[in-house]
């Protein structure tokens, strides 16, 4: 073992002296909090389970120049640590290295003068013991020899693969990145159990603490600031990709890093679609504007949409569709207490716009709905735009979305007259002892404070 920690110090010795490294997060989580979460997972599990997690890019080649980097969340969850090659080694019944007994080792990527010289200074293992307090770190080109000793009879080993999402991904190099791994280890240990979830981390990441709440309560201050935007520069003849650069200057101009997701700006036909992104359309007096945009902010994501009328005054059949959906958000909001279903949210929406739809005879079923209603309405959100889910009742601490909307394009059964309209409104709250508070309440959604942001 003491040849690890040779390697350790001759892989780090040139790069110690090089310019002081930054990290990205200085006002985001504490990490005594990093560590506390570290400790609650190796508590439940036992010494013959071993747990890593991967970062996204762990096995993916080099990035494009185009490519930006982004937080791994379930490794962030856990450690405090930014994106880049890296692995996350949890041992409960623990290790010895060079006499030591440890629980935790963190791998990451040895960077070259070369590599510093293109991309800058990455954290190395100095950084990382100094500042995210963890027990151990090593290259991570020891990973496969270090788990070859590690793996050594143990029973289960389980990996990270929650991070990734269903729609918009936080992390779209993690494609499959941990198959590789698992291949390895089905062919060395062929008796040695997979998993491939961390079930407790799932359910640790549903309830956001104190910091987590104010992360995700500024990325969304700073998204109501670009949503503002372009709904006072919004007008016929300006394309959506227009509106789109005012929203995102505003973004990063307040301190994002990014965007939570690919911005959707979507104008008449393209506001029926429900992940439009091509937004290059030009924009026609009398279209509806659906934009769908969030800023991320320290890693922590926000999701919030508006719809609005481009010539800044809604139609009377316009009027009619968007007070349905404001009123079936109102219905669902007043589902966000604890104690309370997380399915009731959707279902109280459901039930007012299918009502008012067969009502309009826009449907002739009730079972129709889904026909212009086709999605949930509420997902939980956080490190991940679409977080991990919610199977059970609200809590205080969930922070999730209200987004119910109603979705008719043209050439839909129904009279032509509701044709190529797209609503959608989307507010971000989180569940306290008492019921919820909307934190991005700031942000109009009544159509007539709409009509006079638009004068």
């Amino acid at each position: 073992m003491k040849t690890y920690i040779l390697l350790f110090f001759l892989t780090t010795s040139f790069i110690y002296s090089q310019t002081e490294y930054k990290y990205p997060y200085s006002d985001g989580i504490p990490v005594k909090i990093f560590k506390e979460r570290r400790e609650k997972i190796l508590k439940e599990y036992t010494n013959n389970d071993v747990l890593i997690l991967l970062s996204s890019d762990f096995f993916t080649g080099a990035r494009s120049l185009n490519s930006k980097s982004s937080v791994s969340p379930n490794l962030y969850y856990l450690t405090g640590i930014p994106q880049q090659k890296a692995a996350l080694v949890l041992i409960p019944g623990g290790f010895k290295i060079n006499g030591l007994k440890v629980t935790e080792i963190l791998f990451l990527e040895n960077q070259s003068k070369e590599e510093i010289k293109w991309n800058g200074r990455k954290m190395n293992f100095f950084d990382a013991m100094k500042l995210l307090n963890c027990q151990d770190v090593m290259n991570i080109n020891l990973l496969d020899s270090m788990l070859n000793e590690i793996l050594i009879g143990k029973d289960t080993i389980y990996f990270d693969m929650i991070s990734r999402t269903k729609h918009f991904s936080n992390d779209e190099n993690h494609s499959e990145c941990d198959i590789e791994l698992i291949s390895k280890l089905k062919t060395y240990y062929p008796e040695l159990g997979i998993k491939t979830n961390i079930p407790l981390l799932s359910q640790m990441r549903k309830i956001k603490n104190e910091d987590e709440i104010r992360l995700i309560q500024k990325a969304v201050d700073i998204s109501i600031e670009g949503h503002k935007a372009l709904i006072k520069t919004a007008k016929p003849g300006l394309t959506e990709y227009q509106l789109q650069a005012e929203m995102e200057y505003q973004f990063m101009k307040s301190g994002a890093e990014t965007t939570a997701y690919g911005s959707i700006v979507g104008s008449g036909t393209n506001s029926c679609y429900l992940h439009y992104q091509d937004n290059r359309d030009t924009i026609n007096d009398g279209d509806m504007i659906l934009f769908d945009c969030g800023a991320k902010y320290n890693g922590y994501c926000s999701d919030i949409t508006r719809t609005i009328p481009a010539n800044g005054v809604f139609s009377i059949e316009q009027r009619i569709i968007y007070d349905i959906v404001l009123e079936a958000m109102d219905s669902a909001l007043i589902q966000c207490k604890p104690g309370n279903k997380f399915s009731n949210i959707h279902e109280k929406a459901k039930e007012l716009i299918s009502e008012k739809l067969l009502e309009l005879s826009i449907i002739t079923k009730i079972e129709d709905y889904e026909e212009y209603f086709p999605h949930g309405t509420s997902h939980s959100i956080g490190l991940n735009v679409h977080d991990t889910g919610f199977e059970d009742l609200l809590q205080p601490g969930n922070v999730l979305t209200i987004e119910p909307g109603i979705y008719i394009p043209a050439g839909s059964t129904c009279d032509e007259r509701w044709w190529n309209i797209g609503i959608r409104i989307e507010d971000d709250v989180v569940i306290t002892e008492t019921g919820f508070i909307n934190l991005s309440e700031k942000l109009p959604r009544n159509p007539e404070e709409i009509e006079e942001m638009m004068k």
